[in-house]
């Protein structure tokens, strides 16, 4: 569950701060080794719950174009830093600084969005689960297409639009893993809020040093204040 605030400072800076908390569940056959403190003997199953490494960050937009009333191009700087909470079984234990760009286009009723984000890695545990978890440096790429299904036009009646969504990630990391990933979404975007849901399936793995992807699911609302 990634909780995250963005609070813009001025209208080209905003502060960004994200929360996750985690509950991951593992399950090993019967006779494996022990997974973890909370592991049962009979199937030595896993339980943990508690919070992640947490974000700050600052978003500088260096570009605005605005074509229309609702057609826009922007493009934004990001840089901040990852630091421990201090939970063993979920965080780094270690502060990771990142910088990155994000690039958004909105002409008619197509949506673009692309984004790549370096972090530099400063330690981490040789088993990890998640990409960038360990102590390997990490080069994410992700990108998305949006077409708005309705309405087809605007009007002062219109009070949201729905659009389809097409999701992809690429993921790099120092050691050799790399991971495609691909998938389908759905989004409603009101005038003060947005829910949106999809899946991300992997395409590619090359994974050494972490498990293999099976599947994402993704459920998310936005608020705007």
């Amino acid at each position: 569950l990634w909780t995250s605030l963005s609070v813009g400072i001025t209208p080209t800076v905003a502060a960004i701060a994200r929360l996750p908390v985690t509950w991951r569940w593992q399950e090993a056959p019967a006779g494996a080794p022990p997974v973890g403190p909370a592991a049962t003997a009979a199937g030595n199953d896993d339980s943990s719950f508690g919070a992640d490494d947490a974000t700050l960050g600052v978003k500088v937009r260096v570009h605005r174009a605005d074509t229309g009333p609702l057609d826009t191009w922007r493009v934004a700087l990001v840089t901040g830093l990852r630091f421990p909470t201090g939970d063993e079984r979920f965080s780094t234990q270690s502060p990771d600084p990142f910088l990155g760009y994000a690039s958004t286009t909105r002409p008619c009723r197509r949506n673009g969005s692309a984004s790549a984000v370096y972090t530099l890695n400063t330690d981490g545990p040789e088993q990890h689960v998640r990409p960038g978890s360990g102590a390997d440096d990490m080069l994410r790429l992700d990108g998305a297409y949006l077409y708005r299904l309705a309405p087809a036009v605007f009007t002062d009646d219109d009070h949201g639009a729905t659009y389809a969504i097409l999701e992809g990630s690429v993921i790099f990391e120092t050691n050799g893993d790399t991971e495609l990933l691909l998938g389908p979404g759905l989004m409603y975007e009101a005038r003060r809020w947005v829910v949106e849901a999809g899946v991300q399936l992997p395409l590619y793995q090359r994974l050494r040093d972490r498990p293999f992807t099976s599947f994402i699911a993704i459920i998310g609302v936005r608020i705007f204040f």
